[in-house]
């Protein structure tokens, strides 16, 4: 649900919706179509994501084939 909410935001142009579903962590970083790597940092994604509104008229972006990768660190459990 998460995943499909963000896709909607981004083609939506919302950054405030895209606000509700990506993580505000110092690690988050976006890379852009043009390659380009916007972070680390919420704010800088954020910015980002402001300024689809200025570049993009109209935007859709679907996702093919998703994949999730999840990194869990173990925790040591006395």
């Amino acid at each position: 649900a998460v995943n499909t909410a963000f896709y909607a935001a981004l083609s939506a142009r919302d950054a405030t919706a895209m606000s509700k579903v990506y993580a505000h962590d110092d690690f988050v970083m976006v890379v852009s179509p043009n390659g380009k790597a916007e972070g680390p940092g919420w704010p800088a994604v954020e910015a980002w994501a402001k300024g689809l509104a200025t570049l993009y008229t109209q935007l859709e972006v679907r996702p093919t084939d998703p994949h999730v990768h999840i990194n869990c660190r173990s925790l040591d459990v006395i």
